[in-house]
């Protein structure tokens, strides 16, 4: 294992070792009523300040991608410590997973007597519909702008975008969450929904070895993923369906899986520290991609997720409105943002400044997002619900509902 995993997991065993000596606080009564500051209400089954996290990194990852339409943009962001986080796009990725971990497990808790079958069923209609709908959505897109040329725009937009007419092969490779890049054409960001979406599926039994095994399952994890990096980077090529691919995200729902087992323990060690240095340290570990890259984007995704059920001060400023309105469709943002930026650069860069068209890109899809989640992203969480015929409210499992005093 590498040095930083090594470090990790000597963090893993000082947590254990806290768990056991009962060193963290002063009881856990007490911790969980910060942890429950931290998480806010739980209102229709969702966590809203992880909500606005994985909005504010759905953002994120848009300004990422805008940033990419002109080559050298990005590369001149990155030069500007000050601006460079919007260029974290990947490591608004790993906050997902992370998120992702931590949500599932506390949804399992909470449905520990469901069957296998529900729990599948309830995330399959979750995830899959939106994502298809994306797909035949950028597909229709493309025969109505008819793309051609961009001139100066020769870079990501035209490497590894819309880089073919859509035909049956294609929106088949698609639909099916192969792994190779043809079949993220359409829209780029749905290769971390085929990761969700197969990891998702093997959760139960991740979720099962942390509940029981805790330390031990995330080193196993850790090592899986680990393994599975080296392999792709040894000059494995990919292929439709890549199981070293997806391992190689096993541990960051390993990881969130463990801060949702251990909230409490997490959140007393963090509240040690004061605030505004978790904050520098998450801001520099954010804005460093060079090198150990991997290791920074990690350590600030894991930051990211703690601290949002540590602060109660962090928890108040992701309640503040737009910041929750963006994480209740953060999903759809994702999945919209794309093909909604290459039909405007296409059908408008011969008749618009490309900076025009950026700027004039954001709002139309915030607009997009929001119908996108009223049309079809909250459809399909209703149908879920209704064919799993369990509610999906997730709670801190094991403790009684903690209502915090007024300041």
């Amino acid at each position: 294992m590498p040095v930083p995993g090594i470090i990790l997991s000597l963090f893993v065993y000082q947590v254990r070792s806290l768990l056991v000596s009962g060193a963290v606080g002063t009881g856990r009564a007490v911790w969980t009523a910060g942890i429950m500051c931290g998480l806010g209400e739980l209102s229709m089954g969702r966590i809203k300040s992880l909500d606005s996290l994985r909005g504010i990194a759905a953002l994120i990852v848009v300004f990422y991608h805008f940033s990419l339409v002109v080559p050298g943009v990005y590369q001149r962001l990155y030069a500007f410590w000050p601006l460079r986080i919007v260029t974290a796009g990947q490591t608004a990725v790993l906050v997902f997973f992370v998120l992702s971990g931590f949500v599932l497990y506390l949804s399992l808790q909470r449905h520990d007597r469901d069957p296998y079958r529900t729990f599948a069923t309830r995330r399959l209609i979750r995830l899959y519909p939106p994502v298809a709908i994306a797909v035949l959505m950028s597909a229709a897109l493309y025969l109505l702008v008819e793309p051609g040329p961009l001139p100066g725009l020769e870079g990501w937009l035209t490497r590894y975008s819309w880089t073919e007419r859509p035909n049956l092969g294609l929106l088949a490779g698609h639909l099916l969450l192969f792994d190779t890049d043809r079949f993220h054409t359409l829209d780029n960001p749905i290769w971390s929904l085929v990761v969700e979406v197969r990891l998702s599926l093997l959760f139960p039994l991740l979720a099962a070895g942390i509940r029981r095994w805790p330390v031990s399952t995330l080193i196993g994890c850790l090592i899986v993923s680990w393994l599975s990096r080296h392999i792709l980077q040894s000059g494995h090529e990919l292929i439709w369906i890549d199981p070293f691919f997806t391992l190689q995200f096993l541990d960051l729902f390993a990881i969130g899986a463990f801060l949702a087992r251990h909230t409490a323990e997490i959140a007393g060690m963090l509240r040690r520290i004061p605030g505004i240095l978790v904050a520098v340290v998450t801001l520099v570990a954010l804005c460093m991609q060079d090198r150990f890259a991997l290791y920074f984007m990690y350590g600030s995704a894991i930051l990211l997720v703690a601290a949002s059920f540590t602060y109660p001060l962090l928890s108040r400023l992701y309640g503040f409105k737009p910041f929750v309105w963006l994480g209740e469709r953060s999903f759809s943002l994702y999945l919209v943002h794309v093909p909604v930026l290459l039909a405007l650069v296409h059908g408008l860069h011969d008749r618009l400044p490309v900076a025009v068209i950026i700027l004039g890109a954001l709002p139309v899809c915030l607009i997009g997002a929001e119908l996108f989640w009223r049309g079809v992203e909250r459809p399909s969480m209703q149908l879920g619900r209704r064919l799993s015929r369990q509610p999906i409210a997730v709670k801190v499992p094991n403790e009684p509902p903690i209502v915090p005093p007024s300041l």
